[in-house]
């Protein structure tokens, strides 16, 4: 029987993709990329962004971001992460974000009222 070739294995895992945890980043960490979505994590939702350079980066959605997450899969955003906030009710922390997204891909902001909307140049 002749010898099988040798193969190099790698490990396939589609769902694969850096994660970003909010405690481990400093205030002024930035995002940009094109909105992929939520998806289900081990322990709540998750938000996804494809990086310009074709990796996935998913991140964690607390309460504060995902409500603000509304924007259709392809839209070009970038997010801010602000730093941490804390409740004047329940005096309990939270994290705050900023949220942009790129007018080019969202065709829909030509009707937004101008004093709804920020024009933020980066």
């Amino acid at each position: 029987m002749p010898d099988a070739p040798r193969r190099t294995w790698i490990k396939w895992n589609p769902q694969a993709g850096r994660m970003i945890k909010w405690k481990d980043q400093a205030p002024g960490f930035v995002l940009e990329g094109t909105w992929l979505g939520l998806t289900e994590g081990d322990y709540g939702p998750l938000g996804q962004i494809e990086e310009p350079g074709k990796d996935v980066v998913k991140f964690p959605l607390p309460a504060s971001l995902k409500d603000r997450m509304t924007m259709p899969r392809g839209t070009y955003i970038r997010l801010e992460y602000t730093g941490k906030g804390v409740s004047q009710r329940t005096q309990k922390e939270y994290y705050t974000f900023e949220v942009f997204s790129d007018a080019a891909t969202m065709p829909e902001l030509a009707a937004v009222p101008p004093d709804t909307a920020t024009e933020v140049l980066f």
